[in-house]
């Protein structure tokens, strides 16, 4: 079986199993929006003046950098951290849990592994590039509602509201937005999930999961530049902040972390056992 026919059963089984958790994620990504919304009524500020990129930063805002060698307070990311765990957690399952139906079936057939392997890859960029489609819908969709236009730009006010860092603050270009961030943090949710499946080939899928949600939890409490987290959080990109991390750099260790993980992962799936693997969580 060719390549392209195994992506096309993965887009219908894979996207047909993780449905109902798309439909939580799109759900958690509107409470976020309309909290927004909420504070800026509340503050006396006008609806009009909430962007596209207002709305996507209150979804996928993160938090300030944090300095833990002051005294300043660290308040945990809680929002952002569980949407990231659900990104993480949602095509966990099935990539590996194909290989005790269908998968197996063509794998015996074609005796193609790396077939086999390049689709789920591709499968999960579709699936990252879904996510983050999803996300920038729900942003325009608020945006159009209580604004009635679909300007760019992340406003101070907001990221005041957001408690993001305003010290530090950089206006952003209306012209481009945040799409220099979207697009790094979209590659970057790729580079993770890949990452994650390559190693579920070691490990149960829930201790690969683990990891991942450990590294999301590390990189807001740590400013490093090679922590993948920084650059899902919109507060800490040079975008909007002088001192943040700059997009194209994630871009770059997005891409890194991918090919590695689809190599490795290529070459190990290639001599594994998978009459003996367990593949449950």
């Amino acid at each position: 079986m060719k390549l392209t026919q195994i992506l096309l059963t993965d887009i219908e089984e894979g996207f047909g199993e993780m449905k109902r958790g798309l439909c939580v994620l799109a759900v958690l990504e509107l409470v976020l929006a309309l909290v927004l919304v909420a504070l800026t009524m509340a503050s006396g500020i006008a609806k009009s003046d909430l962007s596209v990129d207002d709305v996507l930063t209150s979804i996928l805002g993160g938090m300030m950098i944090y300095d833990f060698t002051t005294n300043m307070p660290f308040n945990l990311p809680i929002a952002w951290l569980l949407m990231m765990a659900l990104v993480l957690f949602l095509p966990l399952s099935y990539p590996l849990r194909d290989l005790s139906g269908f998968g197996l079936q063509v794998l015996v057939g074609t005796k193609n592994r790396l077939a086999w392997w390049l689709s789920k890859c591709i499968w999960l960029g579709l699936y990252s590039a879904l996510v983050w489609l999803l996300a920038l819908a729900i942003s325009f969709t608020v945006s159009l509602v209580t604004s009635g236009s679909v300007d760019s730009g992340v406003s101070q006010d907001a990221a005041s509201l957001l408690s993001l860092d305003t010290w530090d603050y950089v206006s952003v270009p209306r012209s481009a937005g945040l799409a220099p961030f979207v697009i790094s943090a979209c590659m970057m949710t790729w580079a993770l999930c890949v990452a994650q499946l390559t190693l579920s080939l070691w490990i149960r899928p829930v201790l690969s999961f683990t990891v991942g949600a450990l590294t999301m939890f590390a990189s807001a409490f740590f400013f490093i530049p090679f922590l993948p987290g920084q650059y899902l959080m919109a507060g800490r990109s040079n975008l909007l902040i002088k001192s943040g991390v700059d997009p194209l750099m994630g871009l770059a260790l997005a891409a890194l972390i991918g090919a590695v993980s689809c190599a490795v992962g290529a070459i190990r799936f290639s001599h594994m056992d998978l009459v003996g693997k367990e593949y449950s969580s």
